[in-house]
């Protein structure tokens, strides 16, 4: 279930980047965009991480869930930003950590693309949005690997520890 649902959250965050970048400003990407984090959290829970980052895996997803939904509803575009942006810093942790635990590609993937989170949200306001497109593409490929590495039970944790 873990990987058809790495997979799921894959395609969803690649039909998100198409949408945004198609139609930044169509409402309904935000709910594409809360579903592919709804999609992500048995993935947070069963990728081997420690408990602090699989934390940070879970309050990442919450805090784009709100941001989507703020979007939906009008809030200010500069605002939401903010708070997704601080969303990214524990999203970050949460993927060097779970790719650490990994080996091969989702590592080789997982590490950059943490930093590019964690390292985007702190410059965000001195360089412009699409500097943020390098990470975007590589969740869509990081969550596929991660589909493909819990498939092969590389990297899950025992179902026991879900109990």
């Amino acid at each position: 279930m873990t990987t058809l649902l790495s997979y799921a959250g894959a395609a969803s965050f690649a039909a998100l980047l198409v949408l945004i970048g198609v139609a930044p400003m169509f409402r309904p990407a935000g709910a594409v965009a809360v579903l592919a984090h709804v999609l992500l959290y048995p993935v947070v829970a069963g990728l081997r991480a420690p408990e602090w980052a699989r934390m940070g895996g879970y309050a990442w997803l919450s805090i784009d869930i709100v941001s989507s939904v703020m979007a939906m509803n009008g809030v200010d575009a500069g605002t939401i930003t903010a708070v997704r942006l601080g969303g990214h810093i524990p999203a970050a942790l949460w993927i060097v950590a779970a790719s650490l635990e990994a080996r091969g590609p989702m590592r080789v993937v997982g590490v950059p693309l943490g930093a590019l989170l964690f390292g985007y949200s702190l410059v965000a306001p001195w360089v412009p949005p699409v500097a943020l497109l390098p990470a975007i593409i590589l969740i869509v490929v990081w969550l596929a690997l991660v589909g493909r590495v819990v498939g092969r039970s590389q990297a899950a944790i025992p179902p026991s520890v879900h109990a």
